[in-house]
């Protein structure tokens, strides 16, 4: 209902806002009349302090973030048999960026503070995605973005899944709604930014194929290729996710400066930055209490208990700017940190508390410097303390050099050292074994570098990628939260480049990891990989372009951890079971017409003689798909 809500929605702006028009020239006279044609710049938006025009491109590179319901390049992860439902971690990634509550099995449906835009257009615009799911199931993005005068624009997106997927209990719905807001005065001495953003992540947990059933699975019994007869582990159980955002950005310049071209700007200025976020992570037993022992019951814990946190953040900071070619920002930050995790009770000896609360202040930084378009530095920092969470901080550096034409360098440093995520570092379960507390953590320590260099007249890069952690935190086998004891050391060789011949291409991307673990708490593959051939030409006399291929993705065996329904993380799996060293074959026809593009794929073509694919030891990668998608950009 949602979803047809939306479209209508979409309709109907359209029809208000005038009609469409070409992405033309500029301003033509016509009969006397200036006519106003507006062009691919006259429609930009902000994300994360830099500034893009819409893209509208057909390449190969596009296809693989447009193609899937993250509308992200998804070839660090493994797809579970349902869109809406969380990866197999299969490349290590840092993401522990401040002290915060999102479980990993909900992560990817998450809007992220930096990845809000904030537009400017000359005339009303639309974006429309859709992509289709698993038996009755599809995933819609929709963005209607309009100024209302040439300074003030708003924007109104919603993100709507739902599929009900082919195995029994693996339902997955998700809702987002964002409305963002950016103005300018018309001296530009004071801008504002803010958004609101409401997500509920919603999933129905099977617990994987039954044991009765698994072995029916793994030798691809035909009796059972229709997957609802398959028998799963949780017949009655849910998780849910929710999260709510108010984000409030305020600059206000203090003294005038005037640039070579005239154009006035503002050099220094006073910026305050500040939101408000609650989350809410919930699991619901029903009546699978055997599947995780009855002899475990924690009966002083409700059923169906959930966890809360509240975060207050506000920073204030003077900037300082020098054209486009140095700015420089220095402010302090106040948080307010609550995090409910059910009631005061002793299980297993462990006191576990009601709830965590930590008044923090720090200080934050920041340094960006361009000079000639040569060489460009961008640092980042940040460092706070207080009463529960003690000191805690992050440092991040990247350059970028072009040492000669069509070729360049980046280079990355990042130190920092932060608490685990809160999921893992407290928990309160109906079920005893999965109550724990770390109240005696360490901070992780996490030591990132790479090196990389991008040959663009080939469509090229490689480069070298470098983590030291101390203090991983990690969920046992038992089931309970648990810090590495020794450091871990992990190298990653990647290789990125499209090779182009005449009408055909052949995308490659590689990646080769290395894991000094001595405690296999992060398993993952040596190798993962993905090669496509394709060739792309224009057709019906150049009004559209059509690209079709085929598409191999592959990565080398590993124990892969098994998914944990209850706390919405991997654990260690205590089964010896591998995954990998099959190969997944992908055959796609897609085409572009004006700025719509549509997507087909049939995925995973080798499911019907193949055996056993799996994600982790008890749940299957998906069969044999049809992926369609559509996506439009519409300028009225």
């Amino acid at each position: 209902m949602a979803c047809r809500i939306s479209l209508l929605l979409l309709v109907f702006f359209n029809f208000i806002f005038g009609q469409n028009t070409e992405e033309a020239s500029d301003i033509v006279e016509q009969d006397s009349i200036k006519i106003y044609n507006p062009t691919w710049n006259d429609y930009k938006y902000e994300q994360g302090n830099k500034t893009y025009t819409f893209d509208s491109t057909f390449t190969i590179k596009k296809m693989f973030e447009r193609n899937n319901f993250t509308q992200k390049d998804i070839f660090n992860k493994l797809h579970f048999s349902n869109i809406g439902q969380t990866f197999q971690p299969l490349i290590y990634e840092n993401s522990n960026e401040s002290i915060d509550f999102i479980p990993y099995g909900k992560s990817h449906n998450l809007i992220s503070q930096d990845e809000v835009r904030y537009f400017n257009v000359k005339t009303p615009t639309t974006e429309f995605s859709y992509n289709n799911g698993f038996r009755e199931g599809h995933s819609l993005r929709t963005t209607f973005t309009h100024n209302i005068t040439p300074r003030w624009n708003y924007a109104a997106e919603y993100y709507g899944l739902r599929s009900l997927g082919k195995y029994n209990r693996e339902l997955s719905a998700t809702n987002t709604f964002l409305f963002s807001s950016n103005y300018n005065s018309k001296n530009k001495r004071y801008n504002l930014k803010t958004h609101y953003i409401a997500s509920n992540i919603n999933n129905e947990e099977n617990g994987g194929i039954s044991k009765s059933n698994l072995d029916d699975f793994i030798e691809n019994n035909t009796d059972f290729r229709q997957r609802d007869r398959i028998s799963v582990n949780l017949n009655s159980s849910e998780s849910k996710y929710h999260r709510r955002r108010y984000f409030l950005e305020q600059k206000l310049g203090l003294i005038k400066g005037i640039k070579q071209d005239s154009t006035a700007y503002f050099p220094i200025a006073i910026r305050n930055k500040t939101f408000y976020e609650l989350s809410e992570l919930g699991f619901s037993g029903g009546s699978d209490t055997l599947f995780f022992d009855t002899t475990y019951l924690q009966e002083n814990v409700k059923k169906g208990n959930s966890k809360f946190f509240k975060k207050f953040h506000t920073t204030t900071s003077a900037v300082f700017n020098w054209k486009e070619h140095l700015k420089f920002e220095a402010g302090v930050v106040y948080e307010n940190l609550n995090y409910i995790i059910g009631n005061e009770t002793t299980i297993n000896s462990i006191t576990i508390p009601r709830q965590i609360q930590d008044n923090r202040i720090g200080l934050s930084g920041s340094l960006n410097v361009n000079w000639n378009d040569k060489i460009q530095l961008n640092s980042n920092g940040n460092f706070s303390t207080g009463d529960y969470f003690k000191s805690t901080f992050k440092l991040n550096s990247d350059i970028a050099l072009v040492p000669f034409k069509d070729y360049l360098l980046t280079g990355m440093f990042s130190i920092k050292s932060l608490p685990p995520q809160l999921n893992l570092l407290a928990n309160q379960s109906y079920y005893k074994r999965f109550n724990y507390y770390l109240s005696n953590y360490e901070n992780e320590l996490t030591t990132e570098i790479q090196g990389r260099i991008h040959a663009k007249k080939y469509h090229s890069s490689a480069g070298i990628h470098l983590f030291n952690i101390s203090n991983y935190t990690y969920i046992n086998s038992d089931g309970k939260a648990e810090q590495s004891i020794n450091p871990i050391s992990i190298v990653q060789f990647n290789l990125d480049s499209d090779i182009r011949y005449r009408k055909f291409g052949l995308n490659t991307k590689i990646t080769y990891q290395t894991i000094d673990d001595s405690d296999k708490i992060i398993p993952l593959p040596n190798l993962v990989s993905r090669l496509t051939l394709y060739y792309q030409t224009p057709a019906f006399k150049r009004a559209a372009t059509l690209q079709t291929g085929v598409r191999l993705y592959y990565f080398s065996s590993f124990k892969a951890r098994e998914f944990n329904p209850v706390l919405n993380e991997f654990m260690i799996s205590n089964s010896d079971v591998k995954i990998g060293s099959y190969p997944i074959f992908d055959v796609f026809f897609n085409m572009k017409v004006k700025r719509m593009q549509i997507f087909a794929e049939a995925q995973h073509i080798n499911s019907s003689f193949s055996k056993d694919f799996r994600v982790d030891p008890v749940r299957p990668f998906y069969d044999f798909r049809l992926n369609f998608g559509i996506n439009w950009l519409i300028f009225n």
